[in-house]
């Protein structure tokens, strides 16, 4: 089965709500780096900061997102579906 042009839109959907929880310089360097795949020193001269403070945020907005990324899953898979888990 191959998948429809849905699955990419849901997937755009969900990383832009996941970026949204990001502070303002926080998404736009996750953004820099990660999906546009620039390197730090590009980054750094795009969004007129340093190579130092791309790096902090880059850092900080990962760590973001993985907290927030932990509430949602946990919220949609829910205990009773965890693997090992009996109804």
């Amino acid at each position: 089965m191959v998948a429809g042009p849905e699955s990419a839109f849901v997937g755009s959907e969900w990383v832009r709500e996941a970026l949204g929880h990001l502070p303002e310089r926080e998404r736009d360097v996750v953004t820099c780096l990660e999906v546009l795949d620039l390197d730090v020193a590009t980054t750094a001269e795009a969004l007129g900061i340093s190579a130092v403070a791309v790096r902090v945020a880059r850092h900080r907005g990962l760590k973001r997102l993985r907290s927030v990324l932990a509430v949602h899953t946990t919220s949609t898979v829910g205990p009773a579906s965890s693997p090992g888990a009996t109804a």
